[in-house]
């Protein structure tokens, strides 16, 4: 105990900053497309909960047009409307409440899967839209289910997990 109290004493931990698990994966999320927001594109976010809230806020303000679907409409078009109010960008872009999955896939290039809630994205969801998104990225916890994935196999989709593992080297 002496020991660990001594090494405690001689660490200056004024540099010493929290860890935001939220935060650490939304970071991570924005810095994986980073050279894709080159190009115009419209990304899709399932789940507007802290981590999805995290990247439409940091994209929003990027002038990125955004499609949200989150189950609790009323809580979700808050967060919207808030949005909306602190983006500094004089050049505004675009936010749509949509309402379903599909829609989210039909009018997205990049999709993000941000939902606590396993397999919420479904075959039946991609396979009866006429425009299928170039990329989804699985931030949840199996979010898609195995037909999906087969689906976007078959039809050239890139699927992707987050591996947040080199933004938590970034902070330490």
């Amino acid at each position: 105990f002496l020991n660990f109290k001594k090494k405690y004493e001689d660490h200056n931990l004024e540099n010493l900053k929290p860890i935001n698990p939220s935060r650490i994966t939304a970071e991570a999320a924005i810095s994986l497309i980073t050279n894709q927001l080159k190009d115009t594109i419209n990304i899709g976010i399932i789940g507007l909960g802290s981590i999805g809230f995290r990247i439409a806020r940091e994209l929003y303000e990027q002038n990125i047009n955004l499609n949200i679907y989150s189950k609790n409409k009323e809580v979700t078009s808050k967060k919207i409307e808030y949005l909306k109010l602190i983006n500094t960008n004089l050049m505004t872009a675009d936010i749509q409440l949509l309402d379903n999955i599909s829609q989210i896939c039909e009018k997205s290039d990049l999709v993000f899967t941000c939902s606590s809630q396993d397999k919420i994205l479904t075959e039946n969801n991609l396979s009866k839209i006429n425009n299928i998104p170039n990329e989804i990225i699985d931030i949840g916890k199996n979010n898609l289910t195995i037909e999906a994935i087969n689906f976007c196999i078959k039809n050239n989709i890139k699927i992707s997990t987050l591996d947040i593992g080199n933004q938590l080297i970034k902070e330490i």
